[in-house]
């Protein structure tokens, strides 16, 4: 998996705020339905029902950003060369060992640090996500920046920018930033999550669900997948009623 959106969640095993709150479906109103559709509504709605847990378990999906090692780099994402990190750790792993103690301070000192020493897109991209940590949206939107300035393929730059995007409601240039991410690593997960909750907030739920087929397809045993497969429950449905007309 995927320092969007919780791109971190593989390296730290946590969860993060919301960065995209989930958009419900707006309430249908009354249309007269077929006998035939009938029943298949009552099943659809039905399936929403028994779905929709996802409140007391995820709050609605996030866009996550992520830590990434050096050595963590989808291979269609590099652009140059990342050699091993270096034993003992250097300072990009011990930002990281930090970031999964909760001390986003010294973790920012640290990635700091290590972007300041070397050209690292990596390193630059993990500041960007311990800053999110932090509220200091501005500091973290500049550390994106340079490490995409570095490496405008990094993928892991991208997913995480669009997280900070999102959360500001710039779902457009969110969007934009994920495509190219996928585009630079077709096997990242948790860009097509992002993806998908994004979509979703739009309103387009058969984008959304694409988005969500494909991270379970890439991250089958993904620590959310089961809440992922039960949102899929709950778009499946509301897309069957949507095309049946109701309104």
């Amino acid at each position: 998996m995927s320092l969007i959106y919780q791109a971190l969640k593989k390296l730290e095993g946590a969860d993060y705020p919301a960065a995209v709150k989930e958009y419900s479906l707006k309430k249908p109103g009354i249309k007269t339905l077929s006998p035939l559709l009938a029943p298949l509504i009552l099943l659809s709605i039905a399936a929403s029902y028994f779905a929709y847990p996802l409140a007391s378990g995820m709050n609605g999906m996030t866009a996550k950003p992520q830590a990434a090692a050096l050595d963590a780099m989808p291979e269609k994402a590099r652009s140059t060369p990342i050699e091993a990190p270096p034993t003992p750790p250097g300072l990009n792993e011990q930002g990281i060992d930090e970031y999964r103690s909760g001390r986003f301070d010294k973790a920012a000192a640290l990635f700091k640090k290590a972007a300041s020493e070397g050209r690292s897109a990596i390193a630059h991209s993990n500041l960007g996500v311990a800053a999110m940590r932090l509220q200091k949206k501005e500091e973290a939107e500049s550390a994106f920046k340079k490490a995409l300035e570095l490496d405008t393929q990094n993928s892991f730059a991208l997913n995480n920018y669009a997280s900070l995007l999102a959360e500001a409601g710039k779902s457009g240039k969110a969007i934009a930033m994920l495509e190219k991410a996928i585009e630079a690593a077709p096997s990242y997960a948790d860009a097509h999550f992002n993806m998908a909750v994004i979509l979703e907030k739009k309103g387009d739920l058969a984008g959304a669900l694409a988005g969500y087929e494909e991270f379970l397809r890439l991250a089958p045993s993904d620590g959310e997948a089961s809440q992922v497969r039960k949102k899929l429950m709950s778009l499946r449905s509301g897309i069957i009623v949507k095309q049946a007309g109701v309104r």
